[in-house]
C-alpha cells in the first residue's frame, strides 16, 4: 500500500515539475552568461496590452534612451513651421526623442508646389521614423470645392497610408479654427473628410487642433490660456498661423498623447538634449525658436517671423511675431486635454487663393 502511495506521489511530482519546466516557470541554473542589470532589448513589443475583460489599452513599445531614441518626424504645411520647432524642442529636451521637422509653405494634398505623396515616401524611406506627426488642410480648404470630396478622401487615404508604412504610428493633426468665415467653412469640410478617413486606419490617431484653438462655442480665439493659466496671444495677425505660444500650445497637446504611448518622461535623461533636426527647404513661422536645432543651413534662433531652412530667403508673415525662447529643462505641464479621435463623419467639400 505504501509503495503505491509513494509511486503515485512521485508520478504527480514528475508531472508538476515537467509542467513548470515546459512553461518556463522553472529554470535550471547554468554557468552561462546572464543579461546584465539595466540592459534593454531594442526589439519592439508586438501586441497591445489588454486590460480587464480583454479591452485594448495603449500599445506597448520598446524602451527608449539617448542611444536609441524614439525617431519622430513632424511634417506638413506652414503650420508645421510653428509646431515643428515647438514639439521638436519639447521632445528633444527629454534626451530620449530625436525629432526632425519638415514644413512647406503653401502646401497641401491638392495644392502647392510640393508633391507630398512623393516627398513623404522619400522621407519615410530615408529617415525610417517610428512616429509621425502631420498637419495639413488649410491650403486644401483654400482650393477646395464640394465636387472634390471623393478626390480629397482618396488623397487623404493615400497620404495616411504612406505615413503609416509598415505599421508606424501617425498622429494626424487637423487645421485650427480660422478667423475668416469663408475659409472656416471649408476647413470644416476638409476636417470632416480627414476624420472619416482616419477612422478607417487603426494606426492613425486624429488630433483635434480645431477644438484646441476654439472657445466653448467653437469660435476663433486669438488669445487663450497657456500652460501657466496666463492668457497669451496664440494666433498671428493673419488669423491663420500660430504664434510661438500657439505652437507651444499645440505641441503640449500632442506631447501628451506621445507621452501616454511611449512613456517618454519615465525614461527621460536630464542634461542630454537632442538637436532638433530640420529638413532642408523647411520654413519656420512662429513656433519655438530656441536655437536647439540643426539643419543643412542656419535654422536656430531668429528675429524673423518666417525662416526658410536651406535658403537665404527671409520674409515677414503678416501679423506674426517671432519670439526667442529659452530651452526648457523639462516638458511643461500638459495643456487642456485635446481630443484624439477617429470618429467617422460625412464627407462634403470649395476654391480660392493660396493660404499658409
Amino acid at each position: 500500500m505504501r509503495k503505491r502511495v509513494f509511486s503515485a506521489t512521485v508520478a504527480v511530482l514528475v508531472v508538476v515539475l515537467a509542467g513548470l519546466w515546459f512553461s518556463d516557470t522553472l529554470r535550471i541554473p547554468t554557468n552561462g552568461p546572464t543579461l546584465a542589470g539595466g540592459a534593454e532589448s531594442n526589439q519592439p513589443l508586438a501586441a497591445a496590452k489588454r486590460g480587464p475583460g480583454g479591452a485594448s489599452q495603449e500599445p506597448a513599445h520598446r524602451a527608449i534612451n539617448p542611444l536609441q531614441p524614439l525617431k519622430l518626424w513632424i511634417g506638413g504645411d506652414s503650420l508645421a513651421g510653428a509646431l515643428g520647432p515647438s514639439l521638436g524642442t519639447l521632445t528633444a529636451n527629454t534626451g530620449v526623442v530625436q525629432p526632425q521637422y519638415d514644413s512647406r509653405v503653401g502646401s497641401g494634398l491638392m495644392s502647392g508646389n510640393i508633391d507630398w505623396m512623393k516627398h513623404a515616401q522619400e522621407q519615410m524611406d530615408l529617415l525610417k521614423p517610428e512616429a509621425v506627426v502631420f498637419i495639413i488642410g488649410t491650403n486644401d480648404a483654400n482650393v477646395y470645392d464640394d465636387s472634390q470630396a471623393v478626390q480629397y478622401a482618396e488623397l487623404t487615404d493615400k497620404m495616411m497610408r504612406i505615413l503609416v508604412g509598415d505599421g508606424r504610428e501617425v498622429y494626424w493633426v487637423n487645421a485650427p479654427v480660422m478667423r475668416d468665415s469663408r475659409l472656416e467653412k471649408n476647413i470644416l469640410k476638409v476636417d470632416a473628410i480627414q476624420r472619416a478617413v482616419a477612422s478607417k486606419i487603426p494606426e492613425v490617431t486624429f488630433v483635434d487642433a480645431h477644438t484646441l484653438f476654439a472657445d466653448d462655442a467653437g469660435h476663433y480665439q486669438s488669445s487663450l490660456p497657456d500652460a501657466t493659466g496666463e492668457t497669451v496671444l496664440m494666433r498671428a495677425g493673419d488669423g491663420i498661423h500660430l504664434t510661438g505660444a500657439g505652437g507651444d500650445h499645440l505641441a503640449r497637446a500632442i506631447f501628451t498623447v506621445l507621452e501616454r504611448r511611449w512613456k517618454i518622461l519615465e525614461q527621460a535623461v536630464v542634461g542630454q538634449p537632442k538637436k532638433v533636426l530640420v529638413t532642408k527647404g523647411s520654413t519656420q513661422i512662429g513656433g519655438n525658436s530656441s536655437g536647439n536645432s540643426s539643419s543643412g543651413s542656419s535654422s536656430g534662433s531668429s528675429s524673423q517671423s518666417y525662416h526658410s531652412s536651406g535658403s537665404s530667403n527671409h520674409n515677414s508673415t503678416s501679423g506674426t511675431t517671432a519670439t526667442t525662447r529659452t530651452t526648457l529643462a523639462q516638458p511643461p505641464p500638459p495643456p487642456p486635454s485635446t481630443t484624439a479621435t477617429t470618429t467617422a463623419t460625412t464627407a462634403t467639400t470649395t476654391t480660392a487663393a493660396p493660404g499658409p
